[in-house]
This record gives structure tokens, sequence and C-alpha cells, in this order.
């Protein structure tokens, strides 16, 4: 994974200016929103038949490297309308294109976390967001939509502390619009759009604590997660 750090040309907030968490991942729950509705337009051009889908790979030979138009589109969209919202913030990006700040359509929005009840302050300058625009791109290159997610993480001192993540395509298709689900650590969570499904995992007496493997997982992994003792 490549991580790329961005800071915003735009006058900065002084870096001692206490802001408040909350409405920070307020703005990056919107942001993903954006993010999201940009990785669809791409999805939107591709199922009507328009030009192939084009990918290249970070790394010859290995498709879990895979890059493509709508992981650079999420990241534009979600850098440059954070950067924009919060001059000086320092942000982390996983591809190489720099966006530019760029105001959202209205601005970003700093009252959607009402599922967190309480807020905490943290100066501008000890506020680190990390942002995957769009973690899964292999699923998406392979069109297993429902596993295609665009991620911003929120760290205050180098820790994490919230973060949101939007699910461009929460039944696997175009049909439904994205959703957002976002925690602030110790204030509580929530989700914008609809609820996701939750699979259901059957209770075994012998194993009373579930084990799960996912994504790429490798089969000698999921073997492992099969056979696992009970007490670890």
């Amino acid at each position: 994974m490549w991580m790329i750090a961005f800071a915003a040309v735009l006058p900065a907030v002084a870096a001692s200016t206490p802001i408040s968490v909350r409405a920070l991942l307020s703005t990056c729950c919107d942001a993903c929103a954006l993010g999201c509705a940009a990785i669809r337009d791409v999805q939107a051009q591709r199922s009507a038949g328009g030009d192939a889908l084009r990918v290249r790979l970070k790394t010859q030979d290995d498709p879990r490297s895979a890059l493509t138009e709508a992981d650079a589109a999420a990241q534009r969209a979600i850098v440059g309308a954070l950067l924009h919202e919060w001059p000086g913030l320092r942000i982390v990006g996983e591809e190489e294109d720099a966006p530019l700040p760029v105001a959202a359509p209205g601005g970003l929005r700093r009252d959607l976390c009402v599922g967190c009840g309480s807020d905490v302050t943290a100066e501008l300058a000890d506020i680190t967001l990390y942002v995957d625009p769009l973690d899964g791109t292999r699923e998406f290159v392979e069109e297993r939509l429902q596993n295609c997610q665009a991620l911003v993480g929120v760290a205050v001192g180098g820790r994490a502390v919230a973060g949101a993540v939007g699910v461009p395509f929460p039944s696997g298709d175009l049909r439904s619009d994205a959703t957002i689900v976002y925690g602030l650590v110790g204030a509580g969570y929530g989700t914008l759009g609809q609820e996701l499904a939750r699979p259901f995992i059957p209770r075994d007496a012998s194993r009373p604590r579930p084990y799960v493997a996912t994504g790429d997982t490798l089969p000698s992994i999921m073997e492992a997660c099969q056979t696992i003792p009970s007490h670890r």
C-alpha cells in the first residue's frame, strides 16, 4: 500500500485551534459519500457499455495492486473536499494523485453524526486523516461490487479515534444509494442511508466465538479458521 501525504494550499487554520472531532467525522462521512458517488459514476459508465475500465498494476503480476480511474476519482473527491473544508489538515492518501482543495457543493456537513452522543476536541496539528479511496479495487475490477468501500480514518496524536466507511454498492449493484457507517471511540456509532445486511453466524457450543476470514484470504488461512481450537 502506498500512502502519500497531502496538505492544503489554502490559508491554514491555526495549528493550535481546537476543533470538534465529531464535526470533523461528519465531514469525513460527507466526503466518503462524494467518493462513493465518484466510484458509482465509473461503474455506471461501465454498465452502460462505455469505454473498458482502465486498470494498471502498481506491482507487476499482483492483481491486488490494481489501480483504476475509480480510485483516482474517489481520492480527488474525498481528499479535495476535506482539504478545502479544513485548511492545514494533514491527510495521508493511498494513491499518488495529489488532489487540489475543491469545495464540495454546499460545503461538507458538520452535523451528520447524531449517533455520537458526546464529543471531544483536538488541536488541528495533532490530527491526521488516512484515506483509502477505494478499498477493494481488485473486487471492483472483477465486479464483486458489494466488497468495495471508501475509507477515512481519524487519528489524534497517532491514535485511531474515529472513522467513516462508505459502501458505494450496499445491494451489490447500482439499484440502491451508498451507505455510510461511522464511529467515534467512546461516543457511539451510526449509519447514514440504508442499514447493511448482517451475515448470520450459527452458534456452535464447542466454539463459542466466531472466527471470520474474508476478502482474498488464502485457502490455508480459511482452513485454519475452521480448525483453530475454540479456546484461542
